[in-house]
């Protein structure tokens, strides 16, 4: 049987094309991008190419004919080709908000979790997508009035977390980790892109973590300037947009909840999303009413 070596990947309208040179590239590039293949994703931006040596363990990566990377752990390239991606399908992109920031969704609510670098979203994400939400993103989602176009990749995490370490031992031939990170398919963690309700669905609620070990946790309820404030800080391609889409941005905001949420450990997360906190947390939106269809 002949596989297809080339996939076109892409978000938001924009889109690259990806060459694998042999079957362990092909693997790795359905591993990344599964849930981002596209069929009519316009001219691609750029075009790369990808070849992963027999053992896993070392990657070339090329881009227009040019070398990105050559050598290095598996782990490496796939964490760079995901950004070189990332950044072409947002870099001139004046239609969306571009945020960093994780999301999950539940029934009629979706999370959007911004945060910079080590802010503790990838580990929140997992925790909830492990307690029944359905994942989107850890890394970006761009805003389209209310609907979230996620960047949906494999969860990313700096290193292994307690409540992951028995589905780590489990499914280590399904992982890619190396020493700088590690990289899990959210369908192990029950997360299901595919379902209706994960598929674009709209903002409900603005969650900003804050991950400090040691820290105690709380959950407080922020004001929309408050949460429009914190957002900016996040936004990648308000450059792009009409007033630094500040405008458009801030009628979004006024139509969801947000919050600030600082933890110090994943057991402090059940406090806040159980079962029974759900319903508070979640029962309304915006100005106390249900989140729109």
């Amino acid at each position: 049987m002949v596989l297809d070596s080339q996939f076109t990947v892409g978000i938001g309208g924009r889109s690259v094309e990806v060459h694998c040179l042999n079957r362990e590239a092909r693997a790795l590039v359905v591993f990344l991008f599964a849930d981002l293949f596209v069929e009519d994703g316009g001219e691609p931006i750029k075009r790369y190419e990808i070849g992963v040596d027999s053992s896993m363990q070392a990657a070339l990566l090329t881009v227009d004919g040019s070398v990105l990377l050559e050598g290095g752990t598996v782990y490496r390239q796939a964490y760079c080709l995901m950004n070189e991606i990332l950044e072409q399908c947002i870099i001139d992109n004046d239609r969306h908000h571009a945020v960093h920031a994780a999301a999950v969704s539940l029934g009629s609510t979706c999370l959007v979790l911004p945060g910079t670098s080590g802010a503790g979203k990838s580990t929140l994400t997992a925790w909830l997508v492990s307690r029944g939400f359905s994942y989107l993103t850890d890394e970006l989602v761009m805003l389209d009035d209310q609907r979230v176009i996620a960047f949906t990749r494999p969860i990313n995490l700096k290193k292994m977390v307690p409540f992951l370490a028995p589905l780590a031992g489990r499914c280590r031939d399904l992982l890619v980790q190396a020493r700088e990170g590690i990289m899990i398919p959210h369908r192990l963690l029950g997360g299901n892109r595919i379902s209706p309700d994960a598929i674009e669905p709209r903002v409900t609620h603005f969650i900003f973590p804050r991950f400090q070990a040691g820290e105690s946790p709380g959950l407080q309820e922020i004001s929309a300037a408050q949460s429009c404030l914190q957002l900016m800080q996040c936004h990648v391609n308000a450059r792009n947009l009409e007033k630094l889409g500040i405008p458009s941005l801030a009628r979004v905001i006024r139509n969801c909840r947000s919050f600030s949420l600082t933890y110090g450990d994943t057991a402090d997360l059940e406090q806040f999303f159980g079962e029974r906190q759900r319903q508070q947390l979640f029962g309304r939106a915006g100005h106390g009413e249900p989140p729109g269809p």
